[in-house]
């Protein structure tokens, strides 16, 4: 069984202007583990959790779920994870038909994003005690608490899009990271030379993103050469626009790097923090136009400005939460 205590009692109050109350944390008691188990599968574990509010008769009024825990995982069972659970966004390279909505126990379409953010140890190795401080989980890493919550939400509507510049050329898949085998399949269908599903959902680095979906931030200095680096990310134009808070004429051109070799592009070079990298390429320019002629215009063409969201902080006897934690 599972017990969720809501923190109406424990948490001070807090400001008017921050839209959270306390009701919108819950403590969830796992006694025998059942849950936890299942960290290693981000699908499974969050489902369990968002049927678990179900039964303790949390309203289906959340768009979103954060989930913690105060119960440490196995071997890499612990990676921070953001997981579509329904997807009604045409025109951003996602799947519209996407819906998870009966595992988690949910059909009335308001839940849409569940992020599992691994254990809340306070011990000074992974998640901050500050939001703002940086994330310690990985050597180098150069997120922030608060911009990894931000990444993980963010794979609701980032990182899959194409572009197609109209040069009969088709569209062009290197804005996004490449992490796929070398090794041809059958059935492979294949963009900018290397096959399609091989990229993955987040920024090339070769990408002037300025993003906390990675990639990087280039300055041009002229004849061939770049210089790269990676510094306090939000998320860009081109991500609000993909999020539905931006209209196309409210976007920027953009650019990338092509050093000529997309295999290099993958994700993680460009979370480190590595300033001052010079690199040599072409650029490539591209606008927001180009993303619509690849991908359809956006449909529906905004979001809401708002979610709801409730944070589920997850313990048992064993491994109890703290007033840090809290």
């Amino acid at each position: 069984a599972v017990v969720l205590i809501p923190l109406a009692a424990l948490l001070v109050a807090v400001p008017a202007a921050a839209e959270v109350l306390p009701s919108d944390i819950a403590l969830l008691e796992d006694p025998d583990g059942e849950i936890t188990a299942y960290g290693s599968a981000p699908n499974d574990y969050l489902a369990r959790i968002s049927c678990a509010m179900r039964k303790q008769g949390y309203a289906d009024r959340y768009n979103a779920i954060f989930v913690y825990s105060a119960v440490p995982f196995g071997p890499l069972a612990g990676t921070q994870q953001g997981w579509p659970v329904l997807m009604r966004t045409k025109g951003i390279g996602r799947d519209r038909g996407w819906n998870m909505s009966p595992q988690f126990c949910t059909q009335t379409g308001v839940l849409r994003q569940a992020v599992k953010m691994g254990p809340i140890t306070m011990t000074g190795l992974g998640l901050p005690d500050n939001p703002d401080d940086r994330y310690t989980g990985l050597l180098m890493y150069a997120l922030s608490g608060i911009e990894l919550v931000a990444h993980e939400f963010g794979h609701q509507w980032l990182a899959s899009i194409r572009f197609d510049k109209g040069d009969g050329a088709g569209p062009h898949c290197y804005v996004r990271a490449w992490e796929g085998s070398s090794e041809p399949q059958p059935g492979d269908v294949y963009c900018d030379g290397m096959t399609e599903n091989g990229y993955n959902q987040h920024w090339s680095y070769y990408f002037n993103s300025r993003s906390v979906m990675y990639g990087s931030m280039i300055d041009d200095l002229g004849n061939g050469k770049f210089n790269f680096y990676y510094k306090n990310p939000k998320f860009s134009q081109l991500d609000q626009y993909l999020m539905g808070l931006r209209r196309p004429g409210e976007v920027d051109p953009m650019f990338l790097v092509d050093t000529g070799d997309n295999s290099g592009s993958a994700a993680m070079p460009s979370t480190m923090m590595m300033n001052g990298v010079e690199v040599e390429g072409t650029r490539v320019d591209f606008t927001i136009a180009d993303v619509i002629r690849a991908e359809g215009e956006r449909i529906p063409a905004s979001e809401p400005c708002h979610w709801k969201g409730i944070t589920v902080l997850v313990w048992n006897e064993d491994y109890k939460y703290t007033p840090a934690m809290l």
